[in-house]
């Protein structure tokens, strides 16, 4: 891989973004399978469109990498541990957004490194609190309309957990 190589996480939309959403469909393909080595460096561009769109972050497993303002923003990510790669477009009230504010999120790109695939040993763990969580939840507030409906949302959270806890290892 050359050095900068672009990493466009996303060209995305914000307001509908139930529907709205577009994603760089050839990048992500690019970059899937791809291993890193560490200290290589990678140019990560994302770009929105939209009126309603006030700012762009682009943010990795560690939190947030870069954030500027709408349309197009670039940041150049130095490679250590493996991780992923999100584009987020917010902004305020618009009379396109359906809710309070505008808000569009991109699919991760992963970035693998050394041989190393992204299961951050913290994130698999929040996620197993948080099908614990929707457990407790489901149990206490559920409403169903039949019995077996219960038992289908737990033998699913069951097969979750299933995963997660086979990438702890």
């Amino acid at each position: 891989m050359q050095h900068g190589e672009d990493l466009h996480v996303l060209n995305l939309v914000a307001g509908n973004v139930s529907s709205a959403r577009v994603y760089d469909s050839e990048a992500l393909a690019h970059w899937a399978g791809r291993d890193l080595s560490p200290g290589e460096r990678v140019t990560v561009t994302a770009r929105s469109i939209g009126p309603e769109v006030e700012r762009l972050e682009i943010r990795t497993a560690d939190g947030v990498l870069a954030a500027g303002p709408p349309t197009e923003l670039t940041c150049e990510l130095v490679v250590g541990d493996p991780t992923y790669v999100v584009a987020l477009a917010v902004g305020g009230p618009h009379e396109r957004a359906f809710t309070g504010g505008a808000y569009a999120h991109t699919s991760p790109v992963y970035l693998d490194v050394a041989g190393r695939h992204v299961a951050r040993e913290q994130d698999v763990r929040w996620c197993l609190e948080w099908l614990d969580g929707m457990e407790t939840l489901l149990r206490s507030q559920g409403t169903f309309e039949t019995a077996g409906q219960l038992g289908d949302h737990l033998e699913l959270i069951g097969r979750a957990r299933e995963v997660y806890r086979a990438r702890l290892g």
